[in-house]
């Protein structure tokens, strides 16, 4: 009958094969296995559960397209409302022009003109009154000194320039002016009568030129 394997061997050897188990490689990588299958664990613990990646991924996808479009960008998509908004516009758009025209009509209507131009023929009725008065009174000089001032008149003459907007208006304008320096010749010279005609030619041209240039209304003692 034969003898166990470690009978023949030397019994060193035997000793030293029975102080080393086979199962000890086995052991290890199992030891192996469990340190790994801790970790796993561990790291499994700390990581959030996968429904929570999920959510927080859609949130932040929901968002994006927010976060992109700026304020200026959302202006430009197209609104239901934009064509009727546009429409009320241009409504109100063409009303406000309708009594925009209206009241620059009724401001004509009721002598809206520059103050400038209103107070420069003012001046001149005025001047034109006073020098009336002075002819009446058969003070030429008085008539010859009112009449014969640059400043009053040159702003006059600027004045209906502006305003004559018709050839009847600028026609009349010419004649206002002529009867004005005929009539300062006139006084120089001690002519009544001729005085007296220029200033005829001057006043009626200039009630002609008044209501051409639709500034009648405007003026006071013509």
């Amino acid at each position: 009958m034969m003898s166990a394997p470690s009978a023949l061997l030397p019994s060193t050897t035997a000793r030293r094969l029975s102080a080393t188990p086979f199962s000890q490689p086995f052991h290890s990588k199992r030891g192996q296995r469990q340190c790994t299958c801790a970790s796993t664990s561990k790291t499994q613990r700390e990581m959030p559960p996968a429904h929570l990646s999920r959510r927080s991924t859609a949130a932040i996808l929901a968002a994006v397209p927010m976060l992109l479009l700026s304020p200026k960008a959302k202006a430009l998509i197209p609104d239901d409302d934009d064509e009727e908004l546009i429409e009320k516009a241009k409504a109100n758009r063409k009303t406000r022009l309708q009594t925009e025209k209206v009241a620059e009509k009724e401001y004509a209507k009721s002598g809206g003109f520059a103050d400038s131009e209103v107070v420069a023929v003012q001046v001149a009725v005025n001047k034109l009154a006073k020098s009336g008065e002075a002819l009446a009174a058969g003070d030429l000089p008085a008539v010859a000194a009112t009449v014969g001032s640059d400043a009053w008149v040159d702003e006059f003459q600027r004045a209906s320039t502006g305003l004559s907007t018709n050839d009847e208006a600028k026609k009349s304008a010419n004649a206002i002016f002529q009867g004005i320096g005929a009539l300062e010749s006139s006084a120089k010279s001690g002519s009544v009568e001729e005085a007296k005609k220029s200033f005829v030619t001057a006043v009626s041209a200039l009630q002609t030129w008044a209501e051409s240039a639709g500034i009648a209304a405007s003026l006071k003692g013509l």
